[in-house]
């Protein structure tokens, strides 16, 4: 992802990790995002295995995240998608789950994350 970051994002340690945060819950706020499981493996890998959000939230802090605000609301989304996908080490039929929650989550993280600006695309990159 190749993009120039917002000024705001200076102080951040990996800001190419929070344009594809920005991206990613752009995605989740769309409710047919879940009807695609590709996608929501993308996601899940995501959040969950690429990133600390589901394990050390508050370790992001400074990395990805500004603040316990922002992680507060980055943890509000994993665990509305660890209660939509349930548990277990296999991924349910993603057409029969209520993605409500997980929705309603990613559109509060994505405003609030968006308050700090975001990426604009380079021409060509």
């Amino acid at each position: 992802m190749t993009g120039q970051y917002p000024d705001s994002w200076a102080s951040l340690r990996f800001p190419n990790q929070r344009a594809e945060l920005v991206f990613y819950l752009r995605d989740c706020c769309d409710p047919h995002h879940y009807l695609d499981s590709d996608e929501v493996h993308f996601d899940v890998h995501f959040f969950f295995d690429d990133h600390d959000f589901a394990d050390d939230p508050m370790g992001m802090i400074g990395a990805v995240l500004f603040d316990d605000v922002e992680v507060a609301a980055m943890t509000r989304l994993v665990r509305a998608y660890k209660a939509a996908i349930g548990p277990g080490q296999r991924m349910p039929d993603v057409g029969h789950i209520d993605w409500a929650a997980v929705v309603e989550a990613a559109k509060a993280a994505y405003a609030l994350i968006l308050q700090r600006g975001e990426p604009v695309p380079v021409p060509g990159g």
